[in-house]
């Protein structure tokens, strides 16, 4: 498992690559777009598995009143958090 302060570093570096993106600064996108307890459930080692499991969960609803898009987009998630898992 990757270093407290590896990860801390990177969640800071994705911040600022967010943020320049979104045309803002660091700490605006920290305050307006992040919610705090996604940095605490990345830190703790559970934001894979809780995403895991809630796109399981929808991947077993109906998807017939999703679009196309929002259908792939799950299943990328769905495909890259497992990817991720077996990696831990």
């Amino acid at each position: 498992m990757p270093k407290l302060l590896d990860m801390q570093f990177a969640m800071t570096r994705r911040n600022k690559q967010t943020a320049i993106g979104l045309g803002n600064t660091a700490p605006r996108c920290r305050k307006c777009y992040v919610h705090p307890e996604t940095l605490d459930a990345y830190l703790d080692g559970t934001l894979a598995t809780g995403l895991k499991q809630d796109i399981g969960a929808a991947l077993t609803d109906e998807l017939s009143h999703l679009a196309p898009e929002e259908v792939a987009v799950l299943a990328f998630l769905q495909h890259r958090l497992a990817t991720t898992a077996a990696c831990e």
